[in-house]
């Protein structure tokens, strides 16, 4: 049985590692014939390296698009949010 939905957390943090990252994303997606939705929380920590990342990954023909976050208040999920999280939805 194969995922439907891939979940990664704080993988986009150091760019010398994009490369292997974005192959084994892309590898998952072809073993799902690109049947997959994946869900990426990022720390906001450098915007250079995240638009790196993002740029890499539109290359790959992957769409990243970002998922809304819900108010704290709202949510029954708790992080710290003195760090900025975005969370990435991946799609090809």
């Amino acid at each position: 049985m194969l995922p439907d939905v891939v979940l990664a957390v704080d993988v986009v943090y150091d760019s010398s590692v994009f490369d292997d990252l974005l192959h084994a994303i892309d590898y998952v997606f072809k073993l799902k014939q690109n049947k997959l939705k994946m869900f990426l929380a990022a720390t906001f920590r450098n915007q250079a390296t995240l638009n790196g990342f993002l740029n890499k990954s539109g290359n790959l023909r992957f769409q990243v698009d970002n998922a809304e976050v819900i108010p704290l208040e709202e949510s029954f999920l708790y992080w710290d949010r003195s760090t900025p999280v975005r969370i990435l939805i991946i799609t090809i």
